[in-house]
C-alpha cells in the first residue's frame, strides 16, 4: 500500500468504516504491455451498484508518435460536458521520462487553470509511483468553481498508468486548507475514500 500521511493532509480526520474500504469487485484492463488491477468508481459501493455508471474510452496516436488510451467514468445521469465527479484509468506509451517530471507537469496545467493551486505528495519511497492530491481553489476562467482531485502514477515498461478522481466544488481560499476551523466545499471522507481505490491498483507488466 502507498497511501500515507493522510492524518496530517486531512488534519486529524478519523477513519473511514470497514464497510466504506474498497470493495471485493475490482475492474481489470489491459493497457498497452500492462494489466492494470483497479477498484470501481468512489461512488460504487457493491454490485448493485455496477449499472450506475457512464463511460467513455478512446485510443489515439499523438503527434509526438506515442498511443494514449483512456477510459472515464461518470455517475449514470451525468455529462462528460459538464460533471461534477469523474473517475479514470490512462496510459500512455511509450514514455522515457520519470513519474516525477510527469507529476510535476500535471501540477503545471493546474498552476495554469487555477488561481492558487496546491499539490500535497503522498507518495513513499519508489520512484516509479506517485500518490498526490491536487487542490484548483478557483478556475481562472470560472472563479465560482474549484476542484479537488486525486491521482496515482505508475510508470512501468515506459507505459505510464494513471488512476484518477475529480471532483468539481464551489471555489473556496487555498489558506482553507491549513485552517481546520473553516469548513470545506468538499467531503474529506469522500477524497478518502477516493485515494483509498485509487491507491489499491495495482499494475503488472505483461511478458
Amino acid at each position: 500500500m502507498r497511501f500515507v500521511a493522510l492524518w496530517l493532509i486531512f488534519h486529524a480526520l478519523t477513519g473511514l468504516p470497514a464497510a466504506a474500504q474498497t470493495p471485493d469487485n475490482v475492474y481489470i484492463t489491459r493497457l498497452f504491455d500492462t494489466n492494470l488491477t483497479y477498484a470501481p468508481p468512489p461512488w460504487v459501493n457493491g454490485p448493485e451498484d455496477i449499472g450506475n455508471v457512464e463511460i467513455y474510452r478512446d485510443q489515439a496516436k499523438t503527434v509526438n508518435g506515442t498511443e494514449i488510451f483512456i477510459q472515464e467514468f461518470i455517475p449514470k445521469g451525468a455529462s462528460f460536458d459538464d460533471w461534477s465527479q469523474l473517475y479514470a484509468i490512462s496510459a500512455e506509451t511509450p514514455l522515457e521520462g520519470s513519474v516525477e517530471g510527469y507529476r510535476n507537469g500535471q501540477f503545471q496545467t493546474y498552476k495554469r487553470a487555477c488561481n492558487a493551486p496546491r499539490l500535497d505528495n503522498l507518495s513513499g519511497p519508489n520512484p516509479d509511483e506517485a500518490l498526490f492530491i491536487l487542490y484548483c481553489d478557483r478556475y481562472k476562467d470560472r472563479p465560482e468553481q474549484g476542484e479537488v482531485a486525486a491521482c496515482l502514477m505508475t510508470l512501468a515498461n515506459k507505459t505510464l498508468v494513471k488512476v484518477y478522481y475529480h471532483m468539481r466544488v464551489p471555489a473556496f481560499a487555498a489558506s482553507d486548507l491549513d485552517d481546520r476551523t473553516r469548513a470545506l466545499p468538499f467531503s474529506k471522507d469522500a477524497m478518502i475514500l477516493a485515494i483509498r481505490r485509487i491507491d489499491s491498483a495495482h499494475l503488472e507488466v505483461v511478458e
